[in-house]
């Protein structure tokens, strides 16, 4: 086969699963009755905690389709990227 199709087939893969991932909502925030941003383990609420350099790396490796950020849980530890489910442009609207 060709490089270039298989190039080309390798990166539309890629781009499909991001895709799906995102449809599936893996990795986005979990909310509950009490908390919008909540603990997939313990279902507390998550604090914001800055971000690592790989997580820029990870950022930009995905697109930046997924809006990551760094959360951590208080009371069981947990830490680790979440994203929101509302999708933003790079670019902002003014009026």
């Amino acid at each position: 086969m060709d490089r270039f199709l298989i190039v080309f087939i390798i990166i539309v893969s890629y781009i499909v699963l991001l895709f799906i991932l995102r449809y599936l909502e893996i990795g986005a925030k979990k909310e509950s009755s009490a908390w919008s941003n909540c603990c997939p383990d313990c279902s507390l609420a998550l604090n914001r905690v800055q971000r690592l350099y790989k997580d820029k790396i990870v950022y930009n490796i995905t697109l930046r389709i997924f809006e990551y950020k760094r959360y951590r849980c208080k009371a069981c530890g947990w830490e680790g990227l979440r994203w929101g489910k509302n999708y933003k442009s790079g670019k902002s609207k003014k009026k």
